[in-house]
């Protein structure tokens, strides 16, 4: 339990010392109950009920997330323009349409290889990278 307080007691601190740097006219101890009071009442959704809602988020964003730091690790990619955002962009249409109930494209993500083992983001972020530096080469 104490571990879990100190936690919640460095996310609430730095949380609000992060949005008073972006709104400086709300007070520091304002916005730290706010965000304290936020926390309190979506804690009391309940365990079932906050997974409910995070999953198909964390779904989205994780692909996106291990595609950019995949990325950052390949030297020279950076004074390449177009890589980043096609790698980024075509894993993050992937990833949204397989993590929420989108009709049609959801479907299609999921019918892509590797999809059934939640890496169907990889064939989109490999075709964004390849045409990345493709652009990237015949801008140059």
């Amino acid at each position: 339990m104490l571990a879990c307080f100190n936690t919640c007691v460095g996310l609430i601190a730095c949380v609000g010392e992060y949005f008073h740097t972006l709104l400086p006219r709300i007070p520091y101890p304002v916005l730290a109950a706010f965000f304290a009071s936020a926390s309190m009442l979506i804690a009391n959704l309940g365990l079932a009920d906050i997974l409910r809602l995070s999953v198909p988020v964390l779904n989205a964003l994780y692909p996106v997330a291990i595609v950019l730091i995949t990325l950052s690790f390949v030297p020279g990619l950076e004074q390449r323009r177009r890589v980043y955002p096609l790698c980024i962009g075509c894993t993050a249409v992937q990833s949204i349409a397989a993590a929420l109930p989108l009709g049609p494209l959801s479907a299609l993500a999921n019918a892509l290889p590797l999809a059934a083992l939640g890496f169907g983001w990889v064939l989109p972020a490999v075709v964004g990278l390849l045409a990345g530096i493709f652009l990237s080469c015949t801008e140059e």
